[in-house]
C-alpha cells in the first residue's frame, strides 16, 4: 500500500514539474534580429527601461528575450526594418536653365 502512494505522490511531482517547464518556455518571448520587443507593465526590473510622457515604464529588448509575466506584463514586437515610402506630386512645375 505505500509503495503505490510512493508511486503516486511521484507521478504527481513529475507532472508539476513538466508543467511548470512548460508555463516557462511558452512565457519567454524573444526578439527576432530585425525585430525589438516591447515590453509595458510592472516587475520590468532596472535594465533596458524607459519612462515616457506619462511615467509609463517601457522595457525595450533587442537581440534577446525575456520572460513575461502573464498578469503583469504584456510584450509586442516592433519591426526594425526600414518601409519604402512613394511620394508623388502630379502638379509641381519645374524650371529647365539650359546654358
Amino acid at each position: 500500500m505505500e509503495f503505490n502512494i510512493i508511486w503516486v505522490v511521484v507521478g504527481v511531482v513529475v507532472f508539476l514539474l513538466v508543467a511548470l517547464i512548460g508555463v516557462f518556455i511558452t512565457k519567454y518571448k524573444t526578439a527576432g534580429p530585425d525585430e525589438a520587443l516591447i515590453v509595458t507593465g510592472s516587475f520590468l526590473g532596472s535594465k533596458n527601461v524607459h519612462m515616457d510622457e506619462a511615467n509609463n515604464k517601457i522595457k525595450i529588448i533587442r537581440g534577446g528575450g525575456a520572460f513575461i509575466f502573464p498578469v503583469f506584463q504584456q510584450s509586442r514586437p516592433l519591426s526594425l526594418l526600414s518601409s519604402k515610402l512613394e511620394v508623388t506630386t502630379p502638379e509641381v512645375y519645374t524650371l529647365s536653365i539650359y546654358y
